[in-house]
């Protein structure tokens, strides 16, 4: 007799209410699993957004970086022809100014042998006049 009551269903509307529970379950399920795949699919873009800002701030970043160097080393080079362009104009300026000098060493050389020359003659009649004594 048991085995009759096993096969036989006494209460079929709580077959029919585990059942309905079962398919609500199952939906529920399918629900989350949509709303965690939606989460999901959120933080990817998220993720994707970011590393994105990253490459273009890195990017930007790098040009501004590159510009900054590029104007420095122009300046440099500004900085070296101008220096370039003085020496030169200096040298001229040097050249005109050492040979002044030299005229004027010259000069001075000349004007030295002349004073010497009046110190030694001068000398000479400091020795005659001490001589005549």
């Amino acid at each position: 007799m048991r085995t009759a009551m096993r096969t036989h269903i006494h209460e079929p509307h709580l077959v029919v209410t585990h059942q309905l529970n079962r398919k609500r379950e199952r939906e529920e399920k399918k629900r989350e699993e949509r709303k965690e795949s939606a989460k999901d699919r959120q933080r990817e873009r998220e993720r994707e957004r970011k590393e994105r800002e990253k490459r273009e701030r890195e990017k930007r970043e790098r040009k501004e970086r590159e510009k900054r160097e590029r104007e420095k080393r122009e300046r440099k080079e500004r900085e070296r022809e101008r220096e370039k362009k003085s020496d030169r104009a200096s040298a001229k300026v040097g050249e005109r100014a050492s040979t002044k000098e030299g005229e004027r060493a010259k000069e001075g050389e000349r004007a030295k042998e002349g004073e010497s020359a009046k110190e030694g003659e001068s000398a000479k009649e400091g020795q005659r006049a001490e001589g005549e004594r």
